[in-house]
């Protein structure tokens, strides 16, 4: 894994790469980090993702037409689109949801098992990422407290 932030000053700006061939299970957990970038990930089997990548909900409609941040979001879901088991925030499906609305979302043609951790009723979000996922077998709904 490298690490590099852009700005000392701001943490919002950090940037994590990750490059690890033989990486089977990855999770994050992290709402400050602005990029995570998944480089050569073909033993990726399992991810349990739960970031907003340092979108508040008031920047999410700001940087809605920011290309830049649209293609970091969409080329992170492309390197975890591989996975067949896959538990997910519903913040991070909230930042999904936003942006599939700009961004042809990635096929989750592995997909087999989804969880999602749902910290509030926001249903009419979850089909926009199932129709990325036709060979889903299993779907988890998990209600936070």
């Amino acid at each position: 894994m490298h690490y590099w932030d852009k700005n000392d000053d701001y943490e919002k700006d950090r940037i994590v790469e990750i490059d690890a061939p033989m990486l089977k299970r990855l999770k994050i957990s992290d709402g400050g980090t602005a990029s995570f970038i998944i480089k050569n990930h073909p033993s990726l089997v399992e991810a349990d993702i739960d970031t907003v990548f340092s979108l508040t909900t008031e920047r999410l409609l700001q940087v809605a037409n920011e290309i830049q941040k649209r293609d970091m979001v969409h080329d992170f879901l492309v390197g975890i689109s591989k996975v067949k088991d896959l538990t997910i925030a519903s913040s991070t499906l909230e930042v999904i949801y936003d942006y599939a609305r700009y961004v042809q979302l990635p096929v989750f043609r592995n997909l087999y098992t989804l969880c999602v951790r749902f910290n509030s009723y926001m249903w009419e979000m979850l089909p926009v990422f199932l129709d990325v996922c036709p060979n889903l077998k299993t779907l988890v709904v998990v209600r936070i407290i």
